[in-house]
């Protein structure tokens, strides 16, 4: 996933004269304007990346239901594995040209707890490799808010419990860089 700075276009004063005037001069001029700017500004990647095939969903969702209900700890009776808050994130995770797929979700494996998972899918050739797990965050401690996908590294932004934080709300934020070698994912 890729952020861009968004451009705001310099407004002319005539804009603003057919705005008082009801004339339809202005979303006649300024929607080729737009249309020409988006379509020389967003790289063809992020037009991808906004279609992910569903096929691919699935994929990520049914490992990730399977493997942790595979793996869940000794002692716990269950684990409940949310998919509606598991989010997909498209990128080169390993610097081969190709968009991988970083999957980010939480477990629970009893009570209100919640440990949190980073899966790497890389894409080979159009097929979708064995997902790699990584344990990094659990509620009470540390949380990933978002990723960005850049140069090879996962960028998290997290959400970190404070001292005096309850378990519902952290107060402090921070950020961590994993990457994928060799099979594994690493924390830099």
């Amino acid at each position: 996933m890729r952020f861009y700075k968004v451009v705001t276009l310099p407004t002319r004063p005539d804009y603003a004269k057919c705005l008082h005037k009801k004339t339809s001069f202005m979303p006649l001029t300024i929607f080729p304007l737009l249309a020409g700017f988006f379509l020389l500004v967003a790289p063809l990647s992020l037009l991808h990346a906004q279609a992910l095939p569903s096929n691919y969903s699935m994929i990520v969702n049914k490992w990730i239901k399977s493997d942790n209900l595979r793996t869940k700890p000794k002692g716990a009776s269950y684990a409940i594995v949310d998919l509606d808050t598991a989010t997909i994130y498209i990128g080169d995770v390993d610097s081969d040209g190709d968009d991988d797929i970083v999957a980010d979700y939480g477990v629970t494996y009893g009570g209100n707890a919640i440990t949190q998972f980073l899966t790497v899918f890389l894409n080979n050739k159009g097929k979708l490799s064995k997902g790699y797990k990584k344990e990094v965050g659990m509620t009470g401690v540390v949380m990933v808010d978002s990723i960005v996908i850049e140069n090879g590294e996962i960028i998290c932004t997290t959400l970190v419990w404070q001292g005096d934080d309850s378990q519902c709300c952290p107060s402090g934020e921070g950020f961590v860089k994993y990457v994928f070698r060799k099979g594994k994912i690493k924390r830099l």
